[in-house]
């Protein structure tokens, strides 16, 4: 897409990593193409979530689920896109990108958050230090008049 990288300012050039998680694809047209849909193979066999499709077993890529949701639920355009500033570097370019390329334009506006931190930390339920609104009004940190 020529437009990748609005949001951010970010140039192609300039995401090219070299870490040893960051599997490399030697069938990709582009290096920088992520995966839209992922195959039930490898180190994703029996892979709890997976259909039928024409390209074979297998389930969306994280930004194509997203992309995917907004459409089906919200119709288009949406005016607004909100998510973590952990997200402005790839995975809204993602979904800009493909929603952009499947229905001509992505959200009008994105909006990002920072963090809500606990004791200096994210908060994140894989952390285990999340609260819920229930949480929240029996610790009083709410009070509802």
């Amino acid at each position: 897409m020529p437009t990748y990288g609005e949001l951010t300012g970010q140039k192609l050039a300039d995401k090219q990593t070299e870490r040893s998680e960051v599997v490399s694809d030697p069938d990709k047209h582009s290096p920088f193409d992520f995966a839209v849909w992922f195959f039930t193979v490898g180190r994703y066999q029996g892979h709890t979530m997976h259909w039928d499709s024409p390209w074979g077993d297998g389930f969306p890529g994280w930004h194509l689920e997203c992309s995917a949701i907004i459409h089906a639920t919200l119709d288009d355009p949406i005016d607004i896109h909100t998510g973590g500033v952990d997200h402005i570097g790839t995975h809204h370019p993602n979904e800009m990108a493909q929603t952009e390329a499947a229905h001509g334009h992505p959200a009008n506006l994105w909006v990002h958050n920072e963090f809500i931190l606990v004791d200096g930390a994210k908060m994140a339920k894989s952390k285990g230090n999340s609260y819920t609104l229930k949480d929240v009004i029996q610790k009083a940190f709410i009070r509802w008049l």
